[in-house]
């Protein structure tokens, strides 16, 4: 099955004409607001950000699976299937935009690296979380989450 054969979940502010950042609160299972695809698999055509306030959840796409507590948090590439599953006490905020609003125009002064700039510092983030969990003492959360991602394309 390709990520087609998914749900694709859109954004409801993209959908409804306004300014297309959409944030999502989710706590006790229930979103505010409810968009469709939530708590199933899917996709989207926007970014997704995904801070934990409380709780553990499970971020699942169709090669693994990663587990965010509180104070951490996880990005999600554009059309990468994916779905959240949650755990009594959970809390988090769900933000999703297009790739407009991370883009940047020629000669402005984020234009220098384009989209390679910007993987450079999403993948420098991603080692943030591994360099840590290591200065925490934590190896294991730090070898975990390195391999977690490589097994998790798209999501950091």
């Amino acid at each position: 099955m390709s990520g087609r054969d998914y749900l694709n979940s859109v954004n409801l502010n993209r959908q409804a004409g306004q300014f297309p950042f959409l944030i999502m609160d989710v706590e006790k299972g229930r979103s505010v607001p409810e968009p469709p695809g939530f708590q199933v698999m899917h996709w989207h055509e926007d970014f997704q950000f995904i801070l934990v306030y409380g709780g553990t959840i499970r971020l699942c796409t169709l090669s693994g699976e990663e587990r965010l507590s509180r104070g951490e948090a996880a990005f999600i590439n554009k059309n990468v299937v994916h779905r959240v599953a949650t755990e009594p006490g959970h809390h988090y905020k769900s933000f999703l935009f297009p790739e407009t609003l991370v883009g940047f125009y020629a000669g402005g002064p984020g234009s220098r690296g384009g989209a390679a700039d910007f993987r450079m510092r999403t993948a420098a983030v991603s080692s943030l979380h591994a360099r840590r969990a290591l200065a925490e003492g934590n190896h294991r959360e730090a070898e975990g989450s390195g391999a977690s991602r490589k097994n998790s394309p798209g999501v950091l």
